[in-house]
């Protein structure tokens, strides 16, 4: 019995998703009642059709999906936060890891760079980082970013979140442009929510798509600005699972003399002090080994919370 009956010339359309379903339960049934009888052939085959299943579902669209990731600084008259976005580095660096050529990322740190791009060039996804220094300021762009295109996938994450599910519902209530929210590590729950996106069939389905079940590593917004979630936080167990943003190529245009580079050796803290992001039980450390570093440089700040 062959177990890889595809239909290819079904390949990215509207029937593909309902073909592949039918397909996978086929094949579970057959694994059921089958399991110890497969031959070496089959299981091959087996392994190319989910192979070809997961491929699949990153290529409904013909055009990579569109995503600009900031981390904002004012800088009217100085720069404000002077770091190089090492943290939308990690959570770009992981994407492209998962979903190669399905993905065309843009990096942004300074205010007038985003709000041309997203003036003359919208995005499919927009996500910005989150901190007490630029929260008005990402939010801000958000707005201006739903009046060019309420379809556009509003983003937001990092630890200036509320802990408890009440204070929760309020600051998704509050802030109510936002879609999806991705707390403490970003690129799990990021990632999580560009797969779903990747499901879609065009640019107009992406926040229905997203939006439709809860996402694992985010919390979503329902019907009703009710907040969903399943698992709301997924921690990175190593950052060695994380290509490095330098080595990568995608941090080059900030070395343009203004922003000073940023190494991080270790997430989390052993301590649990209240009045900081790294206390929660949830933050626990993570380490990373520095074979990402090829040469030193006069002045390299390290972001680990504990040093």
């Amino acid at each position: 019995m062959s177990i890889l009956p595809i239909d290819t010339g079904r390949y990215g359309t509207k029937e593909m998703l309902e073909n592949i379903r039918q397909q996978k339960i086929k094949i579970k049934n057959y694994l059921e009642n089958s399991i110890f009888h497969l031959q070496h052939s089959q299981i091959s085959e087996y392994c190319l059709y989910m192979h070809f299943i997961k491929e699949s579902s990153l290529k409904n669209n013909t055009k990579p999906l569109k995503i600009y990731l900031g981390d904002l600084t004012y800088d009217t008259v100085t720069i404000s936060a002077e770091s190089i976005p090492l943290n939308i580095g990690f959570v770009a660096a992981y994407c492209k890891k998962q979903f190669g050529e399905n993905v065309e990322l843009t990096l942004f740190k300074y205010i007038g760079d985003l709000e041309k791009a997203i003036n003359e060039n919208p995005p499919d996804i927009l996500a910005l980082s989150n901190y007490v220094w630029n929260r008005n300021l990402s939010y801000e762009m958000f707005s201006m970013m739903s009046e060019i295109d309420s379809d556009t996938l509003l983003v937001w994450g990092g630890p200036n979140f509320p802990i408890d599910l009440p204070s929760q519902r309020k600051f998704m209530k509050k802030y109510s442009k936002i879609d999806v929210y991705v707390p403490v590590d970003g690129e799990t729950g990021f990632a999580n929510t560009v797969e779903r996106a990747l499901r879609s069939r065009s640019h107009s389905e992406i926040r229905s798509t997203v939006l439709s079940e809860p996402i694992d590593g985010c919390v979503t917004r329902g019907e009703n600005d009710e907040i969903k979630y399943t698992i709301p936080i997924i921690r990175i167990k190593t950052l060695d699972e994380i290509p490095s943003p330098y080595t990568t190529g995608l941090l080059d245009k900030f070395f343009d003399g203004k922003l000073t580079p940023m190494m991080q050796t270790n997430r989390g803290c052993p301590f649990h002090c209240t009045f900081c992001a790294d206390g929660k039980d949830e933050v626990n450390r993570v380490t990373l080994s520095l074979i990402h570093i090829s040469e030193p440089t006069r002045r390299t700040p390290i972001s680990d919370a504990v040093f």
